[in-house]
């Protein structure tokens, strides 16, 4: 196989960190921050969806009590809340919405239950002035809840899952061919009816889908789509008590896929993390480690550290169902800043980062008025920020070369390394320069990981070769 070095510059990563942890001890004299208005929004903020766009923009898309219950999609430019397009841009009452970013554009678009399409599924992207439809209003078979949109980032064409109550309640995943929404898999694949969908696609980019099952006594099931069908991820029904809500998302140290619930037991709602080793599904931290009951509970991992954040709303002694957020430092699950940070209580909790490392959480804000609120844990600036190893690395996919650019760092040894997806290391070198280009002729199509170390520093790059 052939690894020459040549030189030099530009794509997006899948995960920049430092190996550094980010504890509790460093929280002192930091806290959680409005960005911009608490209670922004016009009317109330239900069903919301909130993200960076990359170019490292906050977006949030929700249900809009202000015009007729429709979808509105805001963003923050620096100062202030503003529109993206017409608000209420939906064609009636919109219910279960996902917003993500296209990749081949950048440009926001929306999942959404459309009640002008007898609540099936329609997607909409914003072309730079107007929201326009994605292929056809109310693609779904039957009425669809629990919409869910992500893009395929190789092939870069988006994804609905959602679940379609004329078809028994099952999940259904359907992708946009550039012509027409067309199925991935049979409809209704699961075992019996379900509730709390999520999807995700896996660093080997693979759609997973992850849901209350009611066959299996209202345990979590994961499934993914292996090309040909919809296959289990261990055993359905995996985790050990019933569970309320689902969230799914993937560990970026290794690619894994975990799942954080609310046990339905009693209705005691407290929160477990479960994540799967390659063989079997195994808890991350103690079961039930949350203060209280939760709600609307969100996982997402650090940019800085790879370590799982989840915010939800936390019904305790404390907390009269306020927003928290907590995070397991590879030991124990502790609170990040104080719980219940929130004025008032608090739903529809969704955490995303920035890609400093600062971790944000939106949500619907009883204190002000049930309006949206989005706050972010000040602390990682000035503690994470510096640890970032910053790197471009592009094109991707590549077809024979792919170009490294290492940016602000010390001009040091770098070492390199392509890890293929059974594991296997593929390439290694050093280099004292800031830019390298790989040749990667000689390689199988396929997706590889690569590892870049300079110092305590360490960024993930996934890349595929065609």
């Amino acid at each position: 196989m052939k690894k020459e070095i040549i030189i030099i510059l530009f794509l997006m990563p899948i995960i920049i960190y430092g190996q550094k942890n980010f504890d509790q001890s460093t929280q002192i004299g930091y806290s959680w921050i409005n960005l911009g208005d608490e209670g922004f929004t016009a009317g109330t903020a239900e069903y919301i969806s909130f993200d960076f766009s990359p170019s490292g923009e906050p977006f949030i898309a929700y249900r809009d009590s202000a015009n007729l219950y429709k979808a509105s999609v805001m963003k923050f430019d620096g100062t202030n809340w503003v529109y993206v397009g017409a608000p209420g841009f939906t064609p009636g009452v919109a219910m279960y919405i996902s917003l993500a970013f296209d990749p081949a554009n950048e440009e926001p678009c929306v999942a959404f239950n459309d009640f002008a399409n007898a609540g099936k599924a329609t997607v909409k992207e914003f072309d730079g002035i107007n929201w326009v439809n994605i292929g056809n209003e109310g693609f779904s078979d039957g009425y669809a809840v629990f919409t869910c949109l992500e893009f395929d980032p190789v092939d870069m064409k988006p994804y609905v899952a959602y679940i379609d109550l004329d078809h028994e309640q099952k999940p259904a995943v359907k992708k946009f061919d550039g012509i027409n929404w067309i199925n991935i898999g049979n409809t209704g694949f699961s075992a019996g009816m379900t509730e709390s969908l999520n999807l995700a696609f896996s660093q080997t980019n693979e759609p997973y889908v992850a849901f209350v099952d009611y066959a299996y006594s209202y345990k979590v099931t994961v499934m993914k789509y292996n090309g040909i069908e919809w296959v289990n991820i261990g055993i359905p029904g995996f985790s050990p008590s019933p569970a309320m809500e689902v969230s799914l998302a993937f560990d970026p140290t290794d690619g894994k896929p975990c799942v954080v619930y609310a046990n339905r037991v009693d209705n005691s709602r407290k929160l477990s993390m479960m994540k799967f080793n390659g063989t079997t599904w195994q808890f991350k931290g103690n079961e039930n480690f949350s203060g209280g009951l939760s709600l609307s509970p969100s996982l997402a991992f650090s940019p800085c550290d790879g370590s799982p954040y989840i915010a939800f709303s936390e019904v305790s002694v404390n907390n009269n169902n306020k927003s928290t957020v907590m995070r397991y430092d590879g030991n124990t699950w502790g609170y990040v800043g104080i719980s219940g940070f929130s004025s008032g209580e608090s739903f529809w909790n969704k955490l995303a980062f920035s890609s400093s490392g600062q971790p944000y959480v939106a949500f619907e804000d009883y204190g002000y008025e049930k309006k949206a609120t989005v706050m972010y844990f000040d602390a990682p600036v000035d503690i994470i920020k510096e640890k970032l190893l910053k790197c471009s690395v592009y094109p991707n996919p590549s077809e024979t070369f792919l170009t490294i650019d290492l940016i602000q760092t010390p001009g040091s040894k770098t070492t390199i390394e392509i890890i293929d997806v059974n594991g296997n290391m593929v390439f290694n070198t050093t280099i004292q320069i800031n830019n390298a280009v790989i040749d990667l002729r000689d390689y199988p199509s396929g997706v590889y990981f690569l590892r870049i170390t300079n110092y305590d520093l360490v960024s993930h790059y996934r890349f595929c070769k065609i």
